[in-house]
């Protein structure tokens, strides 16, 4: 009988500790080709990005990790002797817009199924999972979309900045690839 592989916890340790990764994973994953997301957010009526590709640009381009921490964190600068609380970076609309999206992604990937007692889209849990996000989602919409315009988000009204950051990102992490399949690959 074959022994299971030992378990790698630093390589687990880093994978769970790369934030930006798992974004753009669930984005891509998520909201990328989500017709039924595009429908429900729209599209910005200036810059005509589908509402949902916000957050793959976000993700795409590094910026991602810049609201997620201005969310979580007060950031504190010693040399004007000041703390910039995460009210002073994050308005309801990205409250709001991040919430949506959290709920499309968290509905997409139960619809695609979370593993064996999730199997299936008749009438099964991920079906319902899937049912009961779409109803908390409705639910919230219903609730808060008149209070915020998410077309305020600058993200949204002008992607072209996080198109040319990604492109570059994506770029460099593409030549750091090739250089090390040229180190290590004889």
């Amino acid at each position: 009988m074959e022994c299971p592989p030992e378990l790698d916890t630093k390589q687990l340790d880093g994978f769970l500790r790369r934030h930006l990764d798992k974004a753009l994973q669930a984005a891509a994953w998520s909201l990328y080709i989500n017709a039924g997301a595009d429908r429900r957010h729209g599209v910005h009526p200036v810059s005509g990005i589908h509402r949902t590709s916000g957050v793959v640009l976000l993700a795409r381009s590094g910026d991602w990790m810049k609201i997620r921490n201005g969310c979580l964190y007060t950031d504190l600068d010693f040399a004007s002797n000041s703390a910039l609380s995460p009210s002073d970076f994050i308005t309801r609309e990205h409250a709001y817009y991040f919430i949506c999206m959290g709920f499309e992604a968290l509905a997409e990937q139960a619809e695609s199924g979370l593993g064996s007692d999730f199997e299936g889209r008749d009438g099964t849990r991920s079906f319902q999972f899937w049912r009961d996000r779409l109803g908390d989602l409705e639910r919230f919409m219903k609730r808060w979309s008149t209070t915020v315009d998410v077309d305020r988000l600058d993200f949204l009204a002008n992607p072209e900045p996080l198109r040319r950051e990604a492109e570059k990102r994506e770029g460099k992490e593409a030549k750091k690839k090739r250089n090390f399949v040229r180190r290590n690959v004889r």
